[in-house]
């Protein structure tokens, strides 16, 4: 499908590869989004800007990132002890929003270990 072309994709351009052209990624993502709606990032990007400039996340943590099932994870940072946790879930994400948002809400952190889920909306 869409979304695992999508998903492959994004991984390769992290990698020593040669990465798709932006023409190629803005076609697949296009191809991805069935439903029309708001893009989910948006309503929680402002928020975690401001809990950032509040307590530093640390770099090396471990960074849960996808939708939903992430972001109710209340406890996740006791199953992970004693790496630090990170959740940057966000309701609602679709697998081409994660890959958009990639850079604002995972890269920047640079996290030891992602533990991702996207893929139920």
């Amino acid at each position: 499908s869409a979304l695992l072309l999508a998903a492959v994709l994004a991984l390769l351009s992290r990698c020593t590869l040669d990465a798709p052209s932006q023409e190629a990624m803005s076609s697949l993502l296009q191809a991805a989004a069935v439903v029309e709606r708001p893009d989910a990032f948006a309503l929680v990007q402002e928020k975690w800007d401001a809990e950032d400039a509040n307590h530093i996340p640390p770099e090396g943590c471990l960074l849960l990132y996808g939708s939903s099932i992430m972001r109710l994870w209340a406890n996740a940072s006791s199953h992970w002890h004693p790496l630090p946790t990170l959740n940057r879930g966000f309701g609602g994400a679709r697998t081409w929003e994660a890959l958009i948002h990639w850079q604002h809400g995972v890269a920047r952190y640079r996290p030891r270990v992602i533990v991702f889920y996207c893929g139920s909306n």
